[in-house]
């Protein structure tokens, strides 16, 4: 129940089991199940300007400039003009309603881009284009090859010989590496035969919406007869079919049920550790001035118990104020005089640290500081390992690694510089005695040993080499630990396309 798109407190039902019916709407719109719409924004038009204030004043400074607005309302301890509070808080938080405003825009286009996605929807018995935001549980939709998943589904049927189907679910756990599901038989014999689709009216049984991604129970009743099904015959939302021609599934969970934005969760306050370190700070500041102005206002009990009565004909005063109730006041007069110890711009210039030729991440928020050198390669791990590929040889800095013990070869210089030339492996060792034309021919190894490394020509080259390698080695195994696949994608019945992911800070 919502009010002005706000969420009133009232508390759905728990459901505990799904029911729905294949190609039958009436009968599923009774259970007020979800749409297939997804909303990812924080704010709309009637709550953004509320919402936003809220969370601005989460932030220690803002809330201390406003009491310090409170404070220069009351004339007694008022030496300067509420103006000059109330401008540069003012510009501060609309600075940060701008930013927040701008992120919240996207999102609603990134809402908008998602939800007017189309598919092909079993429909009066033909497909039928329709937006990913007006399917419907229930219905029956058709995928093709590397198009996303609509919807939590049930795979009926597909083009791949045994009912098979690729996909890949990267957007979900993070791996790349095709996964392979299969339709039960009694729906794979529905093929792509649009009558026998449109007469399907299997009822399906099974659990709530959940965040298990590697987890289904439910029954399909089809026929008179009942068939288990599990997380093999599913395909959820945020994957890609991949390798396959098409496939038709039935829609179990839309929009916010999906498994993908069950794990997703509401679009909440975020606050970095920049901010939570500035509130620390900004309550360190204002323990020095509430110090300094404690010591400030004992200054000013000790002078009008000494002196204070000699100036009252420069510095009138009422009758009846002591020297106790004048340092009271002086105290908050000093906190409004010494407002600026606590900066209230660095809330805006924090929000404005990024070096974007440096960095080429994008940040979808721009709340977010852009300091790569901070963030944590570690930081996000994965519970699943996957080994895709065999390692077979590197090449760094000129020189091979194959794990494989290298053959020796003759040694062949250009000014001392070994080339990359491969000596035939000697089987048998033939010489004559005092017949040294004959022996020359072998190009047998003289008795000269040499262990020094460099010469006069080649110590620069030489040396340079050696240390570029060394530097070489190194971003080799930073590109080697941020590799992360090589997929291999069919195209047509022609070649195999291999396309390498890197990912590189």
């Amino acid at each position: 129940m919502t009010f002005f798109g706000l969420d009133c407190f009232t508390k759905k039902e728990r459901e505990l089991e799904r029911r729905l019916r294949a190609n039958d709407r009436e009968y599923n719109l009774s259970f007020k199940y979800a749409t297939n719409a997804i909303k990812t924004c924080k704010y709309n038009f009637f709550t953004f300007l509320p919402l936003n204030l809220f969370e601005q004043f989460q932030r220690i400074a803002n809330v201390y400039f406003l009491i310090l607005l409170g404070l220069q309302l009351i004339p007694a301890i008022s030496s300067l003009s509420w103006f000059t509070t109330v401008v540069p808080l003012f510009l501060v938080l609309t600075f940060t309603a701008g930013k927040d405003a701008i992120d919240d825009i996207n999102r609603h286009r990134s809402d908008n881009q998602v939800n007017n996605r189309k598919v092909q929807v079993l429909i009066d018995r033909k497909l039928q284009s329709e937006k990913w935001m007006n399917v419907q549980v229930g219905d029956i939709i058709k995928l093709e090859n590397n198009q996303f998943v609509t919807a939590d589904l049930l795979l009926l049927s597909s083009s791949e010989p045994l009912n098979l189907v690729y996909i890949e679910t990267a957007e979900l756990d993070g791996e790349t590496n095709l996964k392979v599901k299969q339709a039960l038989p009694v729906t794979g014999d529905l093929g792509d035969n649009m009558e026998k689709l449109a007469d399907f009216n299997g009822e399906v049984r099974c659990e709530p919406p959940n965040n298990r991604l590697d987890r289904f129970t439910g029954t399909l009743t089809f026929a008179g007869q009942k068939y288990s099904l599990n997380n093999e015959k599913i395909l959820l939302r945020g994957c890609t079919l991949r390798n396959t021609g098409w496939c038709y599934g039935l829609v179990l969970f839309g929009g916010p049920e999906t498994k993908l934005m069950q794990n997703c969760g509401k679009s909440t306050f975020k606050r970095t550790s920049i901010d939570r370190l500035m509130n620390v700070l900004v309550l360190c500041i204002f323990g020095f001035l509430a110090v300094m102005c404690t010591v400030l206002a004992i200054g000013n009990f000790v002078w009008e118990l000494k002196d204070g009565s000699q100036f009252t004909v420069f510095l009138p005063r009422q009758e009846g104020t002591g020297a106790s109730l004048s340092a009271f006041l002086a105290f908050w007069s000093y906190i409004i005089i010494l407002n600026t110890v606590v900066p209230i711009s660095l809330y805006v210039r924090g929000g404005e640290i990024g070096d974007k030729d440096r960095c080429p991440i994008h940040f979808c928020g721009l709340g977010i500081s852009h300091r790569c050198p901070t963030l944590d390669t570690f930081a996000v791990t994965r519970q699943t390992v996957t080994v895709q590929v065999e390692w077979e040889r590197s090449v760094c800095g000129g020189s091979p690694y194959d794990g494989q013990i290298a053959e020796r070869g003759v040694k062949m210089t250009f000014f001392g510089l070994d080339c990359f030339t491969k000596k035939e492996r000697e089987l048998e060792r033939r010489l004559r005695a005092n017949d040294r034309e004959y022996n020359l021919s072998f190009k047998y190894a003289t008795n000269a040993i040499k262990t020094c490394k460099y010469n006069f020509f080649t110590f620069l080259p030489l040396n340079l080499f050696e240390q570029f390698q060394r530097i070489a080695n190194v971003y080799f195994l930073i590109l080697l630990g941020l590799q992360r696949s090589s997929l291999f994608n069919h195209a047509g019945n022609k070649r195999v396309e291999c396309r390498v992911i890197k990912e590189v800070f």
